[in-house]
């Protein structure tokens, strides 16, 4: 089994709560959504997956290309597309109201842990997960960085860029 793979048996096992390393994972509520981590427009790199249990909101990024490491993320959530943070419909990442920044190379996953508030069951969520990504390069006279952007699969903020967002419906934990 490749290594991609296995990553990705292993999120599909911690989001379904059976991988016992997985924390919260075994109080899921509902299914978890799972939208594919575009780079550059059309460059799969990974997931973000979202799922929720009685009280906390998860988010998770995970990067499956080997040469791409976590550097930024950004994440804003509402109820309405106009409290993404944004201006003339393209969206400021910036000003995005969850951020984690990662100082080592080699990040390949990150979940962010959001009280549920006033969002209950039924709920709608807007999503805006980004994520700024980088890769060494060893140069021949000297060591770099290469950057890029990445957003979570979604509808288009706007014709004339590629920013995305998308739909998370917060689930029930009723057992009935």
């Amino acid at each position: 089994m490749t290594l991609k793979k296995l990553g990705l048996l292993l999120s599909v096992l911690m989001i379904a709560g059976l991988f016992s390393g997985a924390a919260h994972a075994q109080d899921i509520c509902g299914e978890a959504t799972t939208q594919t981590l575009y780079m550059g427009k059309n460059v799969d790199v990974g997931t973000v997956s979202i799922w929720n249990d009685a009280a906390t909101l998860f988010v998770m990024y995970r990067i499956t290309s080997e040469e791409w490491d976590l550097d930024e993320l950004h994440l804003a959530i509402g109820t309405q597309l106009w409290q993404i943070p944004q201006k003339k419909s393209k969206p400021i990442p910036g000003k995005f109201p969850y951020k984690k920044d990662f100082d080592e190379d080699g990040v390949k996953e990150y979940i962010f842990e959001i009280p549920l508030g006033s969002w209950t069951s039924g709920a709608n969520l807007v999503v805006a997960a980004h994520a700024q990504l980088k890769q060494f390069v060893d140069g021949e006279f000297e060591d770099y960085y290469i950057y890029e952007s990445a957003w979570a699969e979604g509808n288009r903020f706007s014709r004339k860029g590629w920013a995305m967002w998308f739909n998370y419906m917060v689930q029930s934990c009723d057992l009935d």
